[in-house]
């Protein structure tokens, strides 16, 4: 028996589209979630994104070197492409279908509907296109903050350059974004913060790393290794929230006014339950928790377990698709670039 013959080797390329089949399997389950089975189905396409950009493109490339040359399943770079189109184009089919009869009429029971812009009522886009087009009114700051033209002018940290005036959305600028807004907001919030409380200390900078582009990460991600508590870097957007149910804040427990005599304390502490369930909040931000996500969610296969407990990522697999980053519950791990 010739262990070397075609018919003993799977397609590395169509094994993978095996494996994103194997997610979107995941999306039509009906006893997954609805909102994390519609994640399943954004991840596929995430997934098929990242497989025409890097593997598709490679075997391109091939073709267009003019090369014939069959791999171990003796498949040529020409014939590959013809199978993924494909096994693609039924994958594809099959993730519609998936969204427009089972997960799009569900949400829309659920009250999540989606509307098109075209078929929104003409009075409603006339006045979504004025009020997304409009420029803010900056008549109010012009005698005390400096702007240019329809922005006010702000820095990196949304401080104008009035002292103590900080600045964002429409007012600072021209991506009309909720989400943009909000991130100026964390910003300024951020940097607010550390005038306040006298905490802004120059951050240490590796010899070799570019000042710049290294600044500009602090300002939303973790740099473990740099002398950096990372607890204090985990930004939000690092977490994946999905994962924990919203639950509100422990009612804080107030001495009644008429018991507020001698040296009692009216603000009082949490009984035993209460503690227990605001400690259930905490993100655990930056600290890893074993759940496993990153190893049952790595689609090479490229993260082990280790014997006394965490994890290591094998270089030789890992194609650096982000996956496990997305799906890490504390905001532990870090896609950081290799340099050689």
């Amino acid at each position: 028996m010739d262990l070397r013959a075609p018919e003993f080797f799977i397609n590395r390329q169509l094994s993978w589209l095996e494996f994103n089949q194997g997610v979107l399997d995941q999306a039509k389950d009906e006893s997954v979630p609805l909102l994390e089975r519609l994640k399943f189905l954004c991840i596929v396409s995430s997934n098929l994104d990242e497989f025409f950009e890097v593997r598709v493109a490679g075997l391109k490339q091939i073709v267009q070197a003019g090369s014939h040359d069959a791999g171990p399943d003796g498949m040529s770079a020409t014939q590959q492409l013809s199978a993924i189109s494909g096994r693609v184009r039924e994958l594809v089919t099959e993730q519609y279908a998936c969204w427009h009869r089972m997960i799009l009429p569900q949400l829309t029971e659920k009250g999540v509907r989606f509307h098109h812009y075209p078929n929104v009522n003409p009075a409603v886009r006339d006045h979504f296109r004025e009020y997304f087009e409009r420029d803010p009114d900056l008549a109010p700051f012009a005698q005390s903050v400096p702007a240019d033209g329809a922005l006010l002018r702000v820095d990196a940290q949304q401080a104008t350059e009035a002292e103590g005036v900080y600045a964002g959305g429409d007012v600072a600028s021209m991506a009309r974004f909720v989400t943009e807004a909000i991130g100026m907001g964390k910003r300024a919030a951020l940097a607010i913060d550390r005038a306040l409380s006298e905490k802004a200390v120059p951050v240490p900078v590796p010899e070799g790393a570019g000042e710049n582009a290294l600044r500009a990460r602090l300002a939303g991600a973790r740099l473990p290794g740099l002398g950096i508590d990372v607890q204090q870097l985990v930004p939000l957007d690092a977490i994946a929230t999905f994962y924990y149910p919203q639950a509100p804040r422990a009612p804080e427990a107030r001495l009644p006014v008429a018991e507020r005599l001698g040296d009692a304390e009216v603000q009082l502490g949490l009984e035993i339950e209460r503690a227990l369930a605001e400690a259930r909040r905490c993100f655990s931000c930056g600290t890893c928790i074993s759940c496993d996500n990153c190893f049952h969610y790595c689609p090479d296969l490229a993260i082990r377990r280790l014997p006394d407990g965490g994890y290591e990522v094998d270089g030789n697999y890992c194609k650096g698709c982000g996956i496990c980053v997305r799906e890490c519950p504390t905001g532990s791990m870090e896609m950081i670039e290799e340099v050689k």
